[in-house]
């Protein structure tokens, strides 16, 4: 009986199949928890369907040291691609995270703290202005062109963090700095509207102590509103120039903090 040539019934080795899926598990985590490609009006279907995709396009020019042989350490081989996939799509959200946060600032000051909206890109409630600074960040992300450079930084990942490289104990760090540089960043993009609402306040406590008979506190929510948000209008095109600086230019600029650089 002649034996069976399973070289010829299986082309692509197993080991190499391994590296699709580790290839797939960094893209998978990238596509969850990007700007817009991880956001939950795209459908599952899509997400899932992107990253095979890209997976499979970026597949053949990944080198990659020969996978381990047993199960644990298979399983382990494609966890450490998610996790650098992970802190990638979370890495390239630091800018949202900063507008959003600054939008929360001004909802806190301008009395709009009380009224929220859900996120069509999180399902979270998110405060008025959070909210709609979100979705004006994500205009300004696509017209800038900045997911197609979260894709390049996908595949230039591939060269300069290869798989099989456990790099995840040192995205701590980096991960970390980032969320304090977005914090930072909130606050000086929050700094003119809540600098115009604070000469408000002290031009009603002067108003208050030159006419006594006049209700500052029926007056003053409205009139901070107002002014606040003719700010923030009169600040939106400036807002977008700065926005622009704020997603990654290149590939290198995102993960050149990861130790991709």
């Amino acid at each position: 009986m002649r034996g069976v040539d399973l070289a010829g019934l299986w082309p692509v080795p197993l080991d190499r199949w391994l590296v699709f899926w580790a290839v797939a598990a960094r893209a998978a985590a990238v596509t969850a928890t990007a700007p817009v490609f991880g956001a939950s009006f795209v459908p599952g279907v899509l997400r899932v369907g992107l990253a095979l995709g890209v997976s499979y396009a970026l597949w053949p020019s990944v080198r990659a040291p020969v996978p381990p042989a047993d199960l644990w350490g298979d399983a382990a081989f494609v966890l450490g691609e998610a996790v650098t996939g992970l802190a990638i799509g979370l890495m390239s959200r630091m800018a949202f995270a900063a507008v959003q946060a600054m939008g929360s600032l001004l909802d806190l000051d301008l009395g709009f703290g009380a009224a929220s909206l859900l996120d069509p890109a999180s399902e979270q409630p998110l405060p008025l202005l959070g909210n709609f600074m979100n979705l004006f960040a994500t205009v300004v992300y696509l017209l800038s062109n900045a997911h197609y450079v979260l894709l390049a930084a996908l595949a230039e990942s591939f060269r300069v963090l290869p798989p099989g490289t456990w790099a995840a104990p040192s995205f701590a760090r980096p991960l970390v700095d980032a969320f304090a540089a977005a914090f930072l960043t909130a606050v000086q993009l929050a700094v003119p509207v809540l600098a115009a609402s604070f000469l408000v306040t002290v031009a009603l406590a002067v108003l208050s102590r030159a006419v006594p008979q006049l209700n500052v506190f029926l007056l003053g929510l409205p009139v901070k509103s107002a002014v606040g948000l003719l700010g923030l209008a009169l600040l939106l095109p400036i807002y977008a120039g700065m926005m622009q600086r704020l997603f990654p230019a290149d590939a290198g600029a995102l993960l050149g903090p990861l130790g991709g650089g």
